[in-house]
């Protein structure tokens, strides 16, 4: 297991304090580890590197323990789990539950330990099928370590639930719906400096039309940057247009070859101040 100090400076993320001779007890050291507390973001390390693209955020969601992972690349899972003696198990959340009740579709298993001693998560990681009908669990041999996301690094987490678009697509609801009927969202685009980017939702399904509406940006799972690399602040959502609002993005700065992910978080303020995410919105591109 790497030293804390170490592995925050391989990140380049945050800095810490100078380790003392005399380590503090594990129940003070790590208040985040342990079978009653879970919480917050956490990466995976191997050695003294942290690997960004294997990372979760432990939650409760509808009353029930979540991870939303990413597990080495930019797609997104949700997984489910329950607190046993000593450990967590947690199972993917099928998407296609068809495709799971006939044996063609796997799903992630998770076993989550905390480890008191070293401030992580001991992990064992593997899949789950069905076949005749009863599950069949494959485990990978060995653990994986997982530390605290360091202090202001900040990741995307959250599973999407709907779909970007590129170029006129993202400015013509007809061309986007085009683009569904025949299997899916276009994903190949030109790079550039000023990308159009966009999503459709339905005006009744997003609230109240008194309230404001606008979206956060990510690009390949980090806050989405402008050409000063400063990072974007709220971009406003479009006037509504026969019964769709459109979240579009004229100005995207994606001037890199290759498979690129592109996010948009969708939030709605009201009355009350209150900034509430109503979608998440995404697409993994190839650009070039």
């Amino acid at each position: 297991m790497p030293r804390l100090c170490h592995l925050f400076l391989v990140l380049s993320l945050s800095a810490c304090e100078a380790e003392k001779e005399e380590a503090p007890k594990a129940e003070d050291k790590c208040p985040k580890v342990g079978m009653d507390t879970l919480p917050g973001d956490w990466i995976r390390v191997e050695g003294s590197k942290a690997d960004k693209t294997w990372r979760f955020r432990f939650l409760e969601e509808g009353g029930k323990p979540t991870l939303w992972l990413t597990n080495g690349g930019f797609a997104k899972k949700r997984l489910v789990g329950e607190k046993r003696t000593n450990d967590w198990k947690f199972t993917e959340v099928a998407t296609d539950p068809a495709a799971v009740a006939a044996g063609t579709k796997e799903l992630v298993r998770f076993y989550v330990e905390p480890m008191k001693k070293t401030c992580s998560l001991r992990i064992s990681q593997g899949t789950v099928v069905q076949v005749d009908g009863k599950e069949k669990e494959t485990i990978a041999p060995g653990f994986q370590d997982y530390l605290p996301v360091p202090e202001g690094a900040e990741f995307s987490y959250q599973p999407c639930d709907g779909t970007l678009f590129l170029n006129k697509a993202a400015t013509d609801k007809a061309e986007a719906d085009k683009e569904l009927a025949a299997g899916g969202a276009v994903f190949q685009s030109s790079l550039g400096d000023a990308l159009t980017v966009g999503a459709w939702s339905d005006v009744a399904a997003d609230g109240d039309a008194a309230c404001k509406y606008d979206m956060d940006l990510y690009f390949d799972d980090a806050r989405s940057q402008d050409k000063e690399k400063k990072v974007r602040g709220a971009v406003p959502a479009g006037e509504p247009v026969n019964g769709f609002r459109p979240w579009t993005v004229t100005d995207w700065y994606a001037p890199w070859s290759g498979n690129h992910h592109f996010q948009m978080y969708r939030y709605r303020t009201c009355a009350d101040g209150a900034r509430t995410l109503i979608g998440v919105s995404c697409l993994e591109a190839i650009l070039q």
